[in-house]
């Protein structure tokens, strides 16, 4: 019951998140958990837990996005986050431009 409860209260606040903000696209990395991950939001849209939203997920190369965040040019350009909300940002601009974003990566950590 408890991993149950703490499930719903984590999803409600992704929900919360979306909907403030009025996001209806997840953007998955496809590195660890990546398919337990996928199985989850895709559990939840099936439920339309994001109602009134209508929310759809992709997985996308997360390849070279946390060396990229640790980097003095990622914390230039987004200071005041820690290393692994840079890495975030980086995985759901590849979706928003991919070129912009790895243009910015190494061609050996590609």
């Amino acid at each position: 019951r408890r991993s149950s409860d703490l499930a719903y209260r984590e999803a409600e606040k992704i929900r919360s998140l979306l909907i403030n903000y009025k996001c209806s696209t997840v953007v998955i990395g496809n590195g660890t958990a990546c398919r337990e991950t996928e199985r989850y939001f895709a559990d939840l849209i099936q439920r339309r837990f994001f109602a009134p939203l209508d929310v759809v997920y992709c997985i996308t190369n997360e390849a070279g996005a946390s060396i990229y965040s640790v980097s003095p040019e990622a914390a230039k350009e987004m200071p005041g986050l820690d290393p692994n909300h840079r890495s975030a940002v980086s995985i759901a601009r590849r979706v928003q431009d991919p070129l912009a974003e790895l243009v910015k990566i190494e061609p050996k950590h590609r």
